[in-house]
C-alpha cells in the first residue's frame, strides 16, 4: 500500500493481526474490530480494500476482508465509494461479491438527515418549545410515539441563523449558548437526536455551547479532560438511558455520537457511563 506512514502501516499490520483466520481459513471476525480500524484509520482502511483486492485470488480470505471494510466504511461515512469498488472488481472477475458474515452485525446504514433551523425570534427569544413539541418524551401518548422519537435517533441537524460573516464559532454566540443551554435542562437525552456524522460537527456545537469556552483549545474538543467529561457524561448517560427507553441501543447510539474521538477515548467514556449507571441501580435499589 503505497502513500501511507509508517504509523499506519503498523495499524493496517495490527488490525489483519486481529483478523487471523480461524479453522478451516474461515475469518471470526467481529464486526467491532472493522468499525473501530475504519473509524480510527480511514484513509488506510480505503487503502487496504485495493491492496486486498489485488491479492484476492490467492485467499478468498483477502476479498472477505476488503468487503468487511468496505461495508463498515459504508456503514460509518455513509459512503459506497469502496462498495463500488468491491462490486465493480468481482463484477469485471464475472465472480459473485464474498458472503460476508460477522460474528455480530454492523449498524444499519444511517437515516436520511432532519434538518432543523432554529428561527431568529426564537433564539433570540430562548424559545425551544417547538423542540419539545416534536423530541420532548413528555408529549408522546402511545407506543407509535416512542417509535416515532426512536426513529428520530441519531438524525437531527440544528442549526442557528448565524451570519457566516460572524467569526465566532457557533457554540461561541451568547444566545446559541443559552438556546443549547435551555434544551439541555429541559431535555438532557437530547443528544440522542443528534446527527452523530462527525462531518456535520453536531457533537461540537452541541455540547460546545455546554462547557466553558476556555476549556475548548482553538476549537479542538478534549473529551477526557475533566471539566468536559464531567459535562458530557451526564449528558450521555441520559441519552443512553432514554435510547433505551424508547426501543434503540442505548451504549451504541453514544458510540456513535462519539465517532470523532479515538476509540480509547470511546471505550473510557463508556465504561464511566456503565459504572455511573450501576451506581444509580445500586443507590435505587437501597
Amino acid at each position: 500500500m503505497a502513500d501511507i506512514t509508517t504509523a499506519q502501516q503498523a495499524a493496517m499490520e495490527a488490525f489483519l493481526d486481529a483478523v487471523r483466520p480461524v479453522s478451516g481459513g474461515k475469518h471470526g471476525i467481529e464486526a467491532a474490530v472493522v468499525l473501530n480500524f475504519v473509524r480510527d484509520e480511514p484513509e488506510v482502511a480505503a487503502a487496504a480494500v485495493q491492496a486486498l483486492l489485488q491479492v484476492a485470488e490467492e485467499s478468498k480470505g483477502y476479498g472477505i476482508l476488503a468487503v468487511a471494510l468496505a461495508d463498515a466504511y459504508e456503514s460509518t461515512f455513509d459512503d459506497d465509494t469502496l462498495s463500488v469498488i468491491v462490486r465493480e472488481h468481482y463484477a469485471a472477475l464475472g465472480q459473485p461479491v464474498p458472503e460476508l458474515r460477522f460474528k455480530d452485525d454492523l449498524p444499519a446504514k444511517p437515516a436520511r438527515p432532519v434538518h432543523f433551523e432554529v428561527p431568529q425570534d426564537a433564539l433570540e427569544q430562548c424559545d425551544i418549545y417547538p423542540l419539545l413539541k416534536i423530541f420532548s418524551h413528555r408529549h408522546v401518548d402511545n407506543d407509535d410515539s416512542f417509535a416515532r422519537l426512536a426513529d428520530l435517533g441519531g438524525r437531527i441537524i440544528l442549526t442557528f441563523p448565524i451570519p457566516a460573516a460572524d467569526p465566532r464559532a457557533v457554540w461561541e454566540v451568547p444566545s446559541v449558548r443559552a438556546y443549547v443551554r435551555a434544551l439541555a435542562d429541559a431535555m438532557p437525552y437530547f443528544p440522542f437526536y443528534l446527527l452523530t456524522d462527525p462531518r456535520f460537527g453536531m457533537f461540537e456545537v452541541y455540547f460546545g455551547s455546554l462547557v466553558d469556552p476556555r476549556q475548548l483549545k482553538a476549537g479542538a474538543f478534549e473529551l477526557l479532560r475533566e471539566e468536559n467529561f464531567v459535562v458530557v457524561a451526564s449528558a450521555l448517560l441520559a441519552t443512553m438511558q432514554f435510547a433505551s427507553a424508547v426501543g434503540a441501543n442505548g451504549e451504541a447510539s453514544v458510540r456513535a455520537l462519539l465517532a470523532v474521538f479515538r476509540t480509547e477515548a470511546v471505550d473510557y467514556m463508556l465504561d464511566s457511563l456503565r459504572e455511573m449507571q450501576r451506581n444509580m441501580e445500586e443507590e435505587h435499589g437501597q
